[in-house]
Order: structure tokens, then sequence, then C-alpha cells
């Protein structure tokens, strides 16, 4: 496939997209190949095509991010224009939940940011959650990490593997927990409103979550 005059597509995988530009071959991660493909200024013209039609300019980057991370799931066995099109359709057809969503996680990965610094939380934390979490957090608010990268993330975790369903009763019992270096902690204001916030906030995400993970293996979405 060619592109831009001079650009010709040579390879398309989950991890790596390879093309030349004239005379020179590159490569690029596939999320940051599709992020510069689709860039807010050529929303106008990309609008002409179908699965794009209900996306505005300013939805085009989040989006993007998104679907860089969900093509590594579900994509594998799908062309990449193949999955963005049913990606498009998927996403105009669940936006509310989508925002929703987001709006929540955002203030997941504060608290969890917020937890992380603080040991004595963040350590019985991954404790109670069991080892799968354990990484999950650890990475959670790290450097890079944004907020549809990891609503992307937690989309493509298995049912019963994702830990975001198990953190309000996890940060309960935290919060009850008799151990001094968790009480002194929890004496500071700003770590117990970080700890209620992250409680809520990860009690509304998770519902959210299974409607839209229901919804990608519905027929004629992802699978």
């Amino acid at each position: 496939m060619r592109w831009h005059g001079d650009r010709l597509l040579l390879s398309a995988h989950t991890d790596a997209v390879r093309f030349a530009a004239g005379s020179i071959l590159y490569e690029q991660d596939l999320d940051g190949f599709l992020a510069s493909e689709y860039p807010p200024e050529v929303a106008a013209a990309a609008r002409k095509v179908p699965w794009l039609a209900a996306l505005s300019r300013y939805e085009l980057p989040f989006s993007m991010r998104l679907a860089g991370r969900l093509v590594l799931v579900w994509g594998e066995n799908l062309a990449v224009c193949a999955f963005l099109e049913r990606f498009g359709f998927f996403y105009s057809g669940n936006r509310m939940h989508l925002e929703a969503a987001t709006r929540e996680l955002r203030l997941v990965l504060d608290g969890l940011l917020t937890l992380r610094s603080r040991p004595a939380l963040s350590g019985p934390l991954a404790e109670s959650l069991g080892e799968v979490a354990a990484a999950w957090l650890s990475q959670a608010g790290a450097a890079g990490e944004d907020v549809p990268a990891f609503l992307g993330r937690l989309l493509a975790e298995p049912a019963g593997v994702c830990p975001l369903p198990r953190l309000p009763e996890a940060l309960r019992a935290l919060a009850a927990s008799p151990r001094e270096p968790v009480r002194e902690c929890l004496r500071v204001p700003h770590y117990r409103r970080a700890l209620e916030t992250l409680e809520r906030s990860a009690e509304r995400a998770a519902p959210l979550l299974e409607r839209l993970r229901a919804a990608m293996g519905a027929p004629g979405v992802f699978r």
C-alpha cells in the first residue's frame, strides 16, 4: 500500500510497522504509527472514511492510543484496516461508557500513583490483591502511562484476571489494618482521602469495564 506519495507499507504486525519513505526504511511501534498517521489536523479528510465518520478531531488522539493498546490482543488475526474499522464502530457505539470509564480511571491512576509513593500502603495492597496484580500496581501511574493506554490495558485483561473489581475490597481491608505503618500514613488527610477516592472510583469503573468488554466480544465487533 502506498500513501503520502512516496511511502510504501512493507509489513504491519502487533508490535511494529515497517515502511519505506523514499529510499529510507523505517520501523515504528504500531501505537505510535497510528497516532502519527491520524493526527487531529487531518480529521477533515479522514471523515470520508466510514469508521471515522462519528469521531471528532478532538477524539482522534485518545481513540488512536486506545486502539494501539487493544490491537495487541484483539487485532492479531485482523488486517490493520479491518481492525480499525471494527474499533471505530465499537468506539462510536460505546462512547458514553468509554467517557465514563475514562473519568473514573483518571482518578484511579492518580490514586495509585499517590499510594505507590508510600510502601506502607502499596505493599499490603499488592499482597491482598495477589501475585497477578503486583506488577499491575507497581506500573500504574508510571511515566508514559496515560488514561487511554490504561483503559485499553484493563480491557485487554481476561475476565477474572483484572484486579480492578477486587480493588475496593482490598482498599477497605487496608483502611482497617491495625499495622502501625499503615495507621501512620492514614493519619495524613491527603493519603486518607486518596484511599477513599480510589475506592469509589474503582467501584464505579469496574462495571463499566465489564460492559465494554462484553461489547467488544459481541458478534461482528472483535471476535
